[in-house]
């Protein structure tokens, strides 16, 4: 399998410093090498994901809101799909209720 550098951009608040769902990239069943996060501070966060995505250097890019805490396997899961030409786009909803391994409490998470 080839390998994919992830730009991972999350848009903060002003002041934000480490946000909650940065302790993913801790985790994370990925190369942290192959992970560039962006954390675009500001307060329209539509606005700061465009501007983020235009410095972003990765292959794919993944957008987290600020209090995101996905499964370890996030980044893995969507790999697949990447490996054919035709799918340039990847959008994932999953949602169940699980415990968070980023801080142990119970959340509504992809």
């Amino acid at each position: 399998m080839v390998t994919m550098q992830f730009s991972v951009i999350m848009p903060v608040w002003p002041d934000e410093v480490r946000p909650y769902g940065l302790g993913y990239m801790d985790k994370a069943d990925w190369s942290r090498d192959d992970i560039e996060v962006i954390l675009s501070h500001g307060l329209g966060p539509c606005r700061q994901q465009n501007e983020a995505a235009q410095e972003a250097k990765g292959d794919i890019l993944v957008f987290f809101d600020n209090d995101f805490c996905p499964k370890q396997d996030y980044l893995r899961r969507p790999t697949q799909h990447f490996n054919d030409p035709s799918v340039t786009i990847l959008y994932l909803l999953t949602a169940t209720s699980t415990t968070c391994f980023c801080c142990s409490r119970n959340h509504h998470t992809p």
